[in-house]
């Protein structure tokens, strides 16, 4: 007995399965060159700075005492993450924009 077998992955996707995802791939890379269009140019990059600031990305999300307030600001977070995910920020350039979003806000 295979893995899949014993996980109960026997059965082949359908035709209509595998259209469906393609389909969904192609909306989502279709998604990923507007918000690169829209966010790689200068006002993009303002508003980019502005979500990043409202959600909460390098501040902490923990609040203690209350997981309700832990639980949405970690859901604002994940938004500039996936966005900077999106954008192709690896882990070191999305710590340099933090700074960089940081030192714009004090002046």
């Amino acid at each position: 007995m295979s893995l899949d077998e014993y996980l109960g992955y026997d059965e082949k996707p359908s035709q209509e399965e595998l259209d469906a995802a393609a389909k969904l791939h192609i909306e989502l890379d279709k998604m990923i060159g507007l918000i690169k269009t829209t966010f790689e140019s200068p006002s993009g990059r303002d508003v980019l700075d502005f979500l990043a600031a409202y959600c909460r990305q390098v501040s902490p999300s923990y609040v203690q005492g209350d997981p309700m307030q832990t639980a949405y600001n970690e859901g604002r977070r994940s938004v500039i993450l996936k966005l900077m995910n999106y954008l192709h920020m690896d882990d070191r350039t999305m710590i340099e924009e933090s700074r960089r979003l940081a030192q714009r806000r004090t002046q």
